[in-house]
């Protein structure tokens, strides 16, 4: 079975970890911006998507490690069919908050996603 990876933080970049996170799911959660990103993710072989992800994420996933995107709001996944032997990391998209059409709840969400992110879970955005 295929083996997640987690990065690892240093936790005295945790402050930046979360902004970086933030700053990445507020363009994601934009109702202009956000469909072409993930569509520009999407489209992205796994050695961009590696640089994309240390340009907007600051994490260095190894040329070893897999990049498998979920875009939760298109309901799509890729690479499909990974060996036993892959290791790999999950770029999850997530959907744009619909639980309030304010700007406020895309703000708190993208702020909460941000700390999820960076402090509890990390395997994937």
């Amino acid at each position: 079975m295929p083996t997640p990876m987690k990065p690892q933080y240093e936790p005295a970049k945790m402050g930046a970890y979360v902004q970086r996170n933030y700053a990445f799911l507020t363009k994601l959660f934009d109702s202009k911006v956000g469909p072409g990103l993930r569509q520009e993710l999407w489209d992205m072989s796994e050695a961009d998507l590696r640089l994309r992800i240390k340009a907007e994420l600051d994490l260095d996933i190894p040329a070893t490690v897999r990049v498998m995107v979920v875009d939760i709001e298109n309901g799509r996944a890729k690479p499909a069919g990974m060996s036993e032997a892959d290791v790999f990391y999950t770029l999850v998209l997530p959907p744009v908050p619909r639980k309030s059409p304010t700007e406020e709840h895309k703000e708190a969400s993208a702020w909460e996603g941000a700390w999820h992110h960076a402090i509890v879970d990390g395997y994937g955005m």
